[in-house]
């Protein structure tokens, strides 16, 4: 879904993804996660999967310029407390190779899936737009995500 930046060029940013992108995408592929690029014209890509503690993870790849970003998501909905819960790991920046970019996508994975339920970032609640969305019948849907492999997570 663009967010209309009018800048974002999609042919860039496959050229500067283009030496690593078998790295992610074998990755994926392991680990069976769905992958997502450019989410909201952002120059990322996302390894998309469920929590095996529920709700929904994600591996953020970005690029900056020289460096590439990696950080991991999780977040959990409870749709009747209209509340959300989230865990993130601090950003890390990496060399554009493909065995340090291998490195930290483990680490990052192996983090947070290895979070406890409860150990929240943020928690933010929203009942008002809960109860105009139960009034306007309009019904909350997610996407479904792969379940991960984690045969070698201790």
């Amino acid at each position: 879904m663009p967010n209309g930046d009018p800048n974002f060029d999609p042919t860039e940013q496959d050229r500067w993804f283009q030496p690593i992108a078998p790295t992610i995408e074998a990755f994926a592929k392991r680990r069976n996660l769905s992958l997502e690029k450019y989410f909201h014209d952002s120059p990322a890509w996302f390894l998309r999967f469920a929590h095996p503690k529920g709700g929904d993870a994600s591996i953020q790849i970005t690029n900056f310029s020289d460096l590439v970003g990696v950080i991991s998501s999780w977040a959990f909905d409870d749709d009747d407390l209209a509340t959300r819960y989230l865990h993130w790991e601090d950003a890390k920046r990496v060399a554009k190779d493909p065995h340090t970019l291998v490195n930290a996508l483990n680490a990052s994975f192996r983090y947070i899936v290895t979070r406890e339920f409860g150990d929240w970032n943020q928690v933010s609640s929203d009942l008002a737009n809960k109860r105009r969305r139960e009034r306007l019948g309009i019904k909350v849907t997610r996407q479904q995500y792969p379940v991960p492999r984690l045969d070698d997570i201790e």
